[in-house]
Formats: C-alpha cells, sequence, structure tokens
C-alpha cells in the first residue's frame, strides 16, 4: 500500500539541496513529525495489513489513520525504549549478534525429528 510513496520520496521528491522544494515536497515537508514512526511503518505496514479485517478491500485513508496510530504506539512503547536500552549496553551490542548468529547455526544443524 505504502510502497508508491516510498518510490516517490526514492525518486526525487525530496529535491536538491541547491534548489528550492518543488510546490509538492514543500507541501509534504510539512509533514515530517512523521519521521520519528518512519522505521516502524516501513516494518509493520504488511504485518499490520494482516490485521486488516477486510483482505482485499481497503480504505487507503482510514488504514493510513491505523498504520499510523499503530506505529506511533509501538515506536513509543517497543521501539525508543528499546534503542535506549541497547545504546546503553556497549559491551551487550557485540556479544548479541555473535551468539543470534552462533544460536542460528546450531539450530539449522539440528536434524529434523521424523515421527
Amino acid at each position: 500500500v505504502l510502497l508508491p510513496f516510498q518510490a516517490m520520496i526514492l525518486f526525487g521528491l525530496a529535491g536538491l539541496p541547491s534548489l528550492p522544494l518543488p510546490f509538492f515536497s514543500y507541501g509534504f515537508s510539512k509533514m515530517d513529525f512523521l519521521e520519528k514512526y518512519s522505521y516502524t511503518v516501513y516494518i509493520f505496514q504488511f504485518l499490520l495489513y494482516g490485521f486488516w479485517p477486510q483482505v482485499g478491500q481497503v480504505n487507503l485513508l482510514v488504514f493510513l489513520i491505523f498504520l499510523y496510530s499503530s506505529s506511533y504506539i509501538i515506536a513509543n512503547c517497543i521501539q525508543q525504549p528499546i534503542q535506549k536500552w541497547w545504546a546503553s549496553h556497549q559491551t551487550g551490542q557485540l556479544v548479541v549478534p555473535v551468539a543470534l548468529a552462533a544460536f542460528f547455526m546450531v539450530c539449522c544443524a539440528i536434524p529434523d525429528l521424523q515421527i
């Protein structure tokens, strides 16, 4: 649903630093307050689409309200506290990815049980 909007940003909606913003871009620049939630929207848009009650019939405006309100809750209650916690544990930033990689490699090496 949001892929066309993401493509518009990738293909020059932002403009060039040496030129004034195009009118269309200037209008969307007023929505900069949404930037704190863009990563959450990017990650959860398809998951939240799966929770949408009427699969295949999406009212875009209502879905965007649902998506951004859910992203607001997820970003403020989960993402930002975890980012603060992760930034305060410098040693864990090296150990955790290595431990997770080792754990997943061990899980892949376990043979399937045939019952």
